[in-house]
C-alpha cells in the first residue's frame, strides 16, 4: 500500500515538473517573439535589374559603431535581422561595381525594405546616395507613426494623459469627448482615430 502511494506521489510530482518546464519554455519563447528590434531587407540589383549575387551588404549604427554584415543569395536579396532602432549607414559592395552608401533611419519593430541599384566600376570607387528611393514597409500592413522620448517627456500633457500624443500625428484625432477612450484611469479603448480609420501605432523611441 505504501509503495503504492509512493509511485502515485511520485508520478505525479513528474507530470507537475513536466508541465513547469513546458509552461516556463513556452513563456520563453513567446517574450523572445515579441522584440522591439527592426529588420533591413531588399534587393541588390545591377543597371540592367539583373540580380548582384554574392554582394556584400554592410549595415552601420552611426551612433554607436556597431555593425552587421550578409550576403545577398542568388537573386540579389538580402536581410539583416535585429536591428536597433537608429541611424544606419548602409554600404553595398561587389568586385566589378562601384561600392553604393545610403543613410537611413530604422524605427521600433520597423521592417524596413532598402533596394540597391550598382553602377558598373572599380570597388575602390564610391557613390553615395543622398535621395534615393524612401525605405518602406513593404511586409507591414499597419500604419505606424514614432513619438520620439524627448517629446513624450518634455511636452506638458495635462495629467500625463498618453492618448494627447496621438494628436501629434497629423489626421489624427481622440475620438468622442464622452466617449471610453480618454485615457484617464488607465481606460484606454480604442484612443485615437484618422478620418479614414486607418490604423495608427505609436511607438516611443529608445535612447
Amino acid at each position: 500500500m505504501i509503495r503504492s502511494t509512493l509511485r502515485l506521489m511520485a508520478r505525479f510530482v513528474g507530470w507537475a515538473v513536466a508541465v513547469a518546464l513546458l509552461s516556463f519554455f513556452g513563456t520563453s519563447t513567446l517574450c523572445l517573439a515579441q522584440s522591439d528590434t527592426a529588420r533591413l531587407q531588399g534587393t541588390v540589383t545591377d543597371a540592367q535589374d539583373a540580380a548582384v549575387a554574392g554582394a556584400t551588404v554592410t549595415v552601420t549604427n552611426v551612433g554607436t559603431g556597431r555593425e552587421a554584415s550578409v550576403a545577398t543569395d542568388e537573386a540579389g536579396f538580402y536581410s539583416v535581422p535585429a536591428l536597433q532602432p537608429g541611424h544606419y549607414r548602409v554600404t553595398i559592395a561587389q568586385k566589378g561595381f562601384r561600392k553604393t552608401v545610403r543613410e537611413l533611419d530604422l524605427q521600433v519593430a520597423q521592417i524596413a525594405v532598402a533596394d540597391f541599384r550598382l553602377g558598373v566600376g572599380e570597388v575602390t570607387e564610391s557613390i553615395t546616395v543622398e535621395a534615393g528611393s524612401p525605405v518602406i514597409d513593404l511586409a507591414d500592413s499597419a500604419i505606424g507613426e514614432v513619438i520620439e522620448g524627448r517629446q513624450v517627456t518634455e511636452l506638458p500633457l495635462n495629467g500625463r494623459n498618453f492618448t494627447q500624443l496621438a494628436t501629434l500625428v497629423p489626421g489624427v484625432t481622440r475620438g468622442m469627448p464622452s466617449g471610453q477612450a480618454t485615457g484617464a484611469g488607465g481606460n484606454s479603448g480604442t484612443c485615437c482615430e484618422r478620418p479614414a480609420a486607418a490604423e495608427r501605432q505609436l511607438h516611443p523611441r529608445r535612447h
